[in-house]
């Protein structure tokens, strides 16, 4: 028996490992245009674009390992099927129930690691890529001031100044013209400024020393004057990012575990609504599970005996089966976000319905009966493999 389950785990993890590394490629690959443009027309330095890559994988492996491990168990035990060997396996009295420690462990274990990426390294990972792009923006807008030059690389602003320190960033002698507002436009003059990033807030901010606030409408007879000695300016990240970009907050996304749960007591004693907080708390350890829940469907289907290609039709069960399961944990989720008694209930409605539904179809398989709707399924696979094989 310890040979088989071997085998059973080489016949699924061979798969899983191709599977996991194009679904990784594919869920890049729409990235790596605007990286690419980032570096070529932008000047953006090859070492950034790397670690941003290397900064996104985790969350892109939160995504990949369910669907990776769900196509490999259909792909896999359905191949096994077609060949023959599971028939040959029911003569030597190998039951379905033989065939759940390989498959339950790989899913124990694919499930723990997608556990740890969402509560601890997907956190992470995009905080580092809010750090990296706010140090390419901060860069990128000091490089882009030149000395006794008036610079309009920010929309709706325009930006003088005397001298600027490359190096360090420090600018002095600075003088802004912001018409952000429309009508109320503002004239800011100051001894000296600096560009800093501010991680918490994930943005960018001109801070101004020593100088002076002219603020005027136009159309109306209204004149300010205010002087300070500090000022912070916020600076538009979708102009500094490019035409049609958008800027992307994920506050609750880069939260880790504990600090989700110190923002939902302290909106809890403030009085204000943590809902969508802990929607995305539940909605991190629900969707972590998905992989018992396929391990628990995937058996009883793959072992369907198939008249054609095993790995075809696996490849089928497995894209209907997921879109299935993602438009019922996306119903949950817009459910759970309206918070209430249902919120844990709704973003646990996908497993629960998957599970149960499983369960059932295990339950059918350990006792020998046919699974009808799967006979209706084969069918239509077997014309759409001849309808694909006559095209």
């Amino acid at each position: 028996m310890q040979i088989i389950r071997r085998y059973l785990s080489t016949e699924i993890m061979v798969p899983f490992l191709l599977t996991l590394t194009v679904l990784i490629f594919v869920l890049l690959l729409g990235n790596l245009y605007k990286m690419a443009e980032m570096v070529i027309a932008r000047g953006v330095r090859l070492i950034d674009m790397l670690s941003l890559i290397l900064a996104m994988v985790p969350y892109l492996l939160t995504m990949a390992i369910p669907m990776a491990f769900f196509f490999s168990l259909m792909v896999g035990l359905g191949r096994m099927g077609s060949d023959g060997e599971i028939t040959a396996m029911k003569a030597l009295g190998i039951s379905p129930r033989d065939f759940l420690p390989p498959v339950l462990l790989m899913a124990v274990t694919c499930t723990c690691i997608v556990l740890v990426l969402e509560i601890w390294l997907v956190p992470q990972g995009l905080k580092k890529i809010q750090n990296i792009t706010l140090d390419i923006l901060k860069n990128k807008t000091v490089l882009a001031l030149r000395p006794h030059a008036l610079s309009l690389g920010i929309k709706g602003m325009g930006i003088y100044v005397d001298e600027i320190d490359q190096e360090t960033g420090m600018i002095k002698g600075v003088v802004i013209f912001d018409q952000r507002e429309g009508e109320r436009q503002h004239t800011i003059t100051a001894r000296e400024g600096l560009i800093i990033p501010d991680q918490e807030e994930g943005n960018l901010f001109f801070l101004l020393r020593q100088g002076t606030i002219h603020g005027y409408e136009t159309g109306k007879d209204s004149y300010q004057l205010t002087d300070f000695k500090e000022y912070k300016i916020n600076l538009d990240l979708d102009a500094l990012l490019g035409q049609g970009a958008k800027k992307k907050r994920a506050r609750t996304r880069s939260l880790n575990l504990g600090e989700l749960r110190q923002k939902i007591q302290a909106l809890e004693t403030q009085g204000k609504d943590a809902s969508k907080v802990r929607n995305s708390l539940y909605k991190r350890i629900s969707m972590s599970f998905s992989c018992l829940v396929f391990a628990l469907i995937g058996i009883p289907l793959a072992l369907e005996p198939a008249r054609t290609s095993g790995r075809f039709r696996g490849l089928v069960f497995a894209l209907f089966l997921l879109l299935a399961y993602y438009i019922l944990f996306s119903f949950g989720q817009a459910i759970g976000e309206k918070g209430g008694p249902l919120q844990l209930p709704a973003l646990w409605l996908a497993n629960v319905v998957f599970a149960a539904l499983g369960g059932f179809l295990f339950w059918k398989k350990q006792q020998e009966i046919e699974l009808a709707g799967v006979k209706r399924i084969n069918l239509l696979v077997r014309r759409l493999a001849a309808f694909m094989r006559l095209g």
